[in-house]
Parts: C-alpha cells; sequence; structure tokens
C-alpha cells in the first residue's frame, strides 16, 4: 500500500462522488490489481520470513512464559538471562526453521487473500455504483493511481474500516490451516517439548497439531482486524499530517511539496508499531488460551472449551493471569509490525510496482552486437553496413531474442 500524491492542493474526485464533495487526503492506499495478487502474495511471504526470522527470540521468550506455570510470576527479561544462562543462545532459535518456513507459506497466503479480498470489495462497489465512463474519468483525471484507489480513500472511516476487517479477516482464516500446525510445532520445540511433537503425530496424527485451531481463529481474527484497520488509518492519518505540514504557506516554495511515490519508511514504522501495539494488548487473553492450548500435554487440556479454559485460568491465577505476558507481548507485536509491514511495501512496491517499470525498461533497441552492450543499449560505431542494418533485442529472463530490422 504505497501512496500516490499529487501536487495540487486538493484531490476532487467528483467522478465517484455523487455529491460532489472533496477529498481532503492527498494520500491513497494503492490497491493491487488482480491479475498482479501473485507478486503481492510473494512480497507477504519475503516479508514474513524475514520479521519471524529477526524476532524469533522474543517469541520464544514469551512462549516460554506463557506456558511454564513456574515461570509465569517471572518478569520477561528474568526468563530471557534464564535461558541464556541455562541454555546458552541457541534456547532462543528453538524452532526457528519451522517457524520461518511457516510464516513464508502463511504470510503469502494471507496478504494474497487479504489483497484479493479487497480488490473485489472495491471493484465489485465500482461497478455496481458507478458507470464505466465514471470509471475511467476516476483514474485517468484525478491523478489516482486506480478507480479502486479513488473509491477506497473518498469512503468514510467506517467504510475502509469494514473493508479492511473483512479482508483481514478472511486471509486469517485461509492462511491459519498452514499457520496452526507450524506455531504448534514451533512453541513445543520453543518450550522443550520435542518430544511430544513425536507424540501427537503418532497418537493424534494430523488432527493433534490443529489444538486450538478455534482459540488461534479467536485470537487472530480479531487482532488481524484492529492491526489492519489502525496501520492503514495511521498511515492516512500521518501522511495527511505530513502534506499539511509541507504545504505550510510561509515555507519557501522550493521545500514545499513535490511529487512522491511512496510513504517515508518512518512513517511506516511509526504505523505499523502503534498499530501492533494497540492491537495486541487488547487481544491478549485470547493468545494465553491458544498458547495453553498449543502446548497442553494431554487430551484433556486439550479438549477443554475456550470458556471452560478461561475459567480455570481466572480462578487459578487471578484475572492478571489472562493478561501474562501482555508487555513482551506488546513490545513483540510493535516490532513484527512496525517491521512486518514496512518490509511489505518495500517488496511489494518492487515486485508489484516497479516489476512493469523494469521489464519495460529490459526491453530495449540496441545495435547489433555483444549481449553486454546490448543490455546497455550502446550504440557500436563499427561499419557502416553494421550501422546500417539495426538489430532489437528483447532480454527475457531466460534467453536472448534478437531480431533484425533492415
Amino acid at each position: 500500500m504505497n501512496a500516490i500524491y499529487t501536487n495540487s492542493s486538493t484531490l476532487i474526485a467528483a467522478s465517484l462522488v455523487p455529491s460532489e464533495r472533496e477529498v481532503s487526503f492527498r494520500t491513497v492506499p494503492t490497491v493491487v490489481p488482480i491479475r498482479k495478487i501473485p507478486r503481492a502474495a510473494l512480497a507477504g511471504g519475503l516479508a514474513g520470513a524475514l520479521v519471524n526470522g529477526a524476532l524469533h527470540p522474543i517469541d520464544t521468550v514469551k512462549s516460554v512464559r506463557q506456558a511454564d506455570s513456574w515461570r509465569r510470576s517471572q518478569s520477561t527479561w528474568t526468563v530471557f538471562w534464564q535461558l541464556l544462562r541455562d541454555s546458552g543462545p541457541s534456547a532462543l532459535y528453538r524452532g526457528v526453521l519451522p517457524a520461518i518456513l511457516g510464516a513464508a507459506t502463511s504470510s503469502a497466503i494471507y496478504f494474497g487473500t487479504y489483497e484479493s479480498v479487497r480488490a473485489l470489495i472495491l471493484w465489485h462497489q465500482l461497478r455496481v455504483s458507478f458507470s464505466p465512463k465514471q470509471i475511467e474519468n476516476a483514474s485517468s483525471r484525478r491523478g489516482l493511481a486506480t478507480s479502486a484507489d479513488a473509491l477506497l480513500v473518498t469512503r468514510s472511516f467506517g467504510q475502509r474500516g469494514l473493508i479492511h476487517m473483512i479482508a483481514a479477516a478472511s486471509g486469517n482464516v485461509v492462511s491459519s490451516f498452514i499457520f496452526v500446525p507450524k506455531e504448534v510445532i514451533k512453541q513445543r520445540l520453543q518450550t522443550g517439548r520435542e518430544h511430544t511433537v513425536r507424540e501427537v503425530f503418532a497418537h493424534q496424527h494430523l488432527r493433534g497439531l490443529y489444538w486450538g485451531y478455534r482459540a488461534t481463529l479467536l485470537r487472530n481474527v480479531p487482532n488481524a482486524m484492529l492491526n489492519f484497520v489502525l496501520y492503514e488509518e495511521f498511515k492516512l492519518l500521518l501522511g495527511h499530517l505530513r502534506e499539511a505540514t509541507l504545504q505550510y504557506p510561509y515555507r519557501p516554495r522550493s521545500q514545499q511539496h513535490t511529487e512522491r511515490k511512496s510513504f517515508p519508511a518512518v512513517e511506516l514504522l511509526t504505523a505499523g508499531s502503534l498499530a501492533g501495539a494497540l492491537s495486541s494488548a487488547i487481544t491478549t487473553p485470547f493468545d494465553v488460551l491458544k498458547t495453553r492450548f498449543g502446548t497442553a500435554t494431554s487430551a484433556r487440556v486439550a479438549s477443554r472449551s475456550l470458556v471452560s479454559l478461561a475459567t480455570h485460568i481466572i480462578r487459578e491465577e487471578g484475572l492478571g493471569g489472562l493478561f501474562r505476558g501482555v508487555g513482551t507481548r506488546a513490545v513483540w507485536a510493535a516490532l513484527f509490525s512496525a517491521i512486518g509491514f514496512t518490509t511489505y511495501e518495500w517488496c511489494k512496491a518492487l515486485l508489484v510496482s516497479r516489476a512493469d517499470l523494469l521489464e519495460s525498461r529490459l526491453r530495449v533497441p540496441a545495435w547489433r552486437g555483444s549481449i553486454r552492450q546490448a543490455r546497455a543499449g550502446v550504440e557500436l560505431s563499427t561499419s557502416r553496413r553494421a550501422r546500417n542494418r539495426v538489430g532489437r533485442v528483447y532480454l527475457g529472463s531466460s534467453r536472448y531474442r534478437f531480431e533484425s530490422v533492415e
């Protein structure tokens, strides 16, 4: 969701808004076209693998503290130093390989589904509400990236939030078929329960890997809905504030707004960290329930209902038991969202927005000559025959093909 900026003081989306109202936002979130969804999914997979590998030690401390009853009264730093002292740095990276592989797969499915559902909702609203001519005018004459961008930015906060909630929930439900088994294996490795992974396969088969599936959905779906809504709105708000600052009338014209193609990294990091911390703090009780299910050592515990397990935790540990590890989770989620969203935006910009530009630049005219000279488009000052016989080279992904033009 890079942003498209225009040099005009306001954007008037009259082609899309029946009331002819002006649009105060000049930062427009980019909706990925349907045909480019696989590229967005690849960007999500790369971002998920990177952020999970980088933040795995923090996630290990959180999982150990929530799973071991005798550690629940200890602080996060105490658990961290005890793991280092007892088992060395390798203890912080238990289960890192399945975490990275599972995160790459589930994140690709997650972001691919999210972008698909959001684009389908917006394009359906466009086709139902507006004529083809209005849609064409919105994208060609208003300085916006696509008609879907124009529609999204002109919606109210509630309408935008509902679109992002539906898309985020859909992505979570679909990706959880990969995410839940990955989490079960990862958390058992993190907490030193490697033998229970074999026992699960021996007695429960694949069904055992989906212990806590309901708790995972109960945690992830609300968390994702809050996370994406807050992230998108914080991103628009920060971009709007920066635009207002850059257009301040007393600033020299040379320092005023110039056309940009993407958000600065500091805005993406800020929006991601705020959204991640707030959404994770609110949904911490669901994370505690999911962790207890995922690290259960008996079928009796795993077969409990969510209400039964929550009641048991409150009775044994008090209300604070449902918020065990909230500080670690908030810090981890803030870092995770900040790095994850920023990495995803960069990867998406590279794979979606700039890929077409790169492909068009690779298809360059060149004088007949070597591959290296043809790639650079260098004119070869050779004989008159060579200069009169022009070749056009198309640089593909696997081989080079020359077409001679007399």
